[in-house]
């Protein structure tokens, strides 16, 4: 949650929503927010039906030259559905937000639409020209999927609804004078802050286990519980060192980083420091992406997931039978990998080894590998055996666009050796990413190609945009599929 206002005789932290400005805001994005999920929606069942049509008229029916015909009811059915669903409120956020209690309606008026293409169809005299399977099996196919959506919509709205009015949750670190003072003036006596804890350091060393990298642990286990928005710094004295020592550790953290100017000291000097309106309090980290932002990405991500999955479900079987055949062992390989905020995940894969090694015991692959099996060399190559991923983005573990994970073992080797490897865990990691469409993807067993992998990462999450998403998205079956480096 951003900084909105500090005043400079009660610096007390002013949540969103508090002005006529604000309030117009939010309607706009929410207003954004319904518009983007409608067309959507309307998307998805138009390339549902079209899969369908494409997978059973042109293949299993054999013909070919379907989509000219096809394209009437493919094009009329979507937008019917949208005038009705319109006109029903049904794409208002009120409506998003309980599937359950307009389930009902959803299942109508859908219905009403595809039998009112039918009459239309009929009424053209063209009825007879379509398949019946086709297009009974879009209709509830579409039902499902339209379900499914608006389950996953809601979830995501439920966690992020409060947004105008939840607590603004604060950390304090620094000296005990000045936390003293600060966390006075900043006392939540209208229930918009929250200060959840204090933390005195003295100067910071080197130490392990000192008083001060205790105290830093705590700190950054609370921000990565996920329970903080804001950091902000409150120190009398502190030195260019040791203003790059805090700042170096905190930088892990997915949230604000405050200073307040009351405390600068030596600080202004050491570091290009950004300042958040009228100079009341300067802002040393702004968040990877903000709350809005992780809703748009969400709500992208999932709706994406699960049209993949359905989409790309008989690629899916096909690369099953495959991999059965070809060698024995299960279909896919889990492997416990590090997510966001350094939380454990278990990342779907097809198999393409002999061996399923995870844990402590995990070699990366290496060109030429005698563990990989023939169709698993294939689906390395293709990036096919990344598409369960798809399963993790939809459980809300994974994001389509991230840095990569990589397998426990050669994270935790590669933080003792990298210093900013660990702020790669500051968003959700992704099937693809911004180092892998510049070739930076497979081993990292060659000096230097981790240091450039981590570079990529940590611009993505410092220059975060959702059209920086969709380049990516647009730039990987080109640059990121078919790779040297894949192997």
């Amino acid at each position: 949650m951003s900084i909105e206002s500090i005043s400079s005789n009660n610096p007390r932290i002013i949540p969103p929503a508090k002005n006529r400005k604000q309030r117009r805001s939010k309607r706009v994005s929410e207003g954004f927010l319904a518009l983007s999920y409608a067309v959507t929606e309307l998307a998805v069942l138009f390339l549902l039906g079209l899969a369908i049509a494409h997978f059973y008229v042109a293949s299993a029916l054999g013909e070919p030259g379907y989509y000219a015909l096809y394209l009437t009811p493919l094009l009329t059915a979507p937008a019917i559905i949208g005038f009705l669903f319109n006109r029903e409120s049904l794409y208002d956020l009120t409506s998003l937000q309980s599937p359950n209690q307009v389930a009902l309606d959803v299942m109508k008026e859908m219905g009403t639409g595809f039998i009112i293409v039918v009459l239309l169809l009929f009424l053209a005299g063209i009825a007879e020209e379509y398949s019946r399977v086709w297009f009974v099996s879009w209709a509830f196919s579409s039902l499902a999927v339209v379900l499914l959506l608006r389950g996953i919509i809601a979830q995501i709205l439920s966690r992020l609804s409060n947004l105008d009015i939840r607590m603004n949750r604060i950390a304090i670190i620094g000296d005990k004078a000045a936390i003293a003072n600060l966390a006075t003036v900043m006392a939540p006596v209208d229930g918009t802050t929250e200060i959840m804890g204090t933390y005195e350091i003295g100067p910071l060393t080197c130490e392990s286990n000192s008083a001060e990298d205790r105290t830093l642990s705590e700190l950054i286990e609370l921000g990565q519980a996920g329970r903080l928005d804001q950091v902000v710094i409150a120190k009398e004295r502190i030195d260019r060192r040791e203003m790059s020592a805090l700042l170096d550790r905190l930088s892990i953290l997915p949230c604000e980083i405050l200073m307040d100017p009351a405390f600068l000291g030596e600080t202004a000097k050491v570091s290009g420091l950004s300042r958040v309106q009228d100079n009341r309090m300067i802002r040393v980290q702004k968040r990877p992406i903000s709350e809005w932002g992780l809703l748009a990405k969400s709500l992208f991500d999932r709706t994406a997931a699960a049209a993949g999955l359905l989409l790309l479900s008989p690629l899916f079987l096909v690369t099953a039978i495959a991999i059965k055949l070809d060698s024995k062992g299960p279909v896919f390989f889990k492997q416990y990998r590090h997510g966001y905020n350094q939380r454990k995940i278990k990342v779907w894969k097809f198999r393409t080894m002999t061996v399923m090694e995870n844990g402590d015991a995990f070699r990366q692959a290496t060109k030429n590998d005698s563990r990989v099996t023939r169709i698993g060399n294939f689906l390395r190559k293709s990036s096919i055996d990344e598409l369960p991923q798809l399963v993790n983005v939809l459980l809300g573990d994974m994001s389509i666009v991230g840095p990569r994970p990589h397998p426990v073992a050669l994270n935790d080797a590669f933080s003792k050796r990298l210093r900013r490897y660990n702020n790669r865990h500051k968003v959700k990691p992704g099937i693809t990413g911004w180092a892998q469409i510049n070739g930076y993807r497979g081993p990292t067993d060659q000096p230097g190609q981790m240091d450039k992998r981590v570079e990529y990462d940590l611009d993505y999450i410092e220059n975060w945009s959702f059209w920086l998403d969709l380049k990516i998205i647009l730039a990987t079956p080109y640059y990121g599929l078919v790779s040297k480096n894949a192997f």
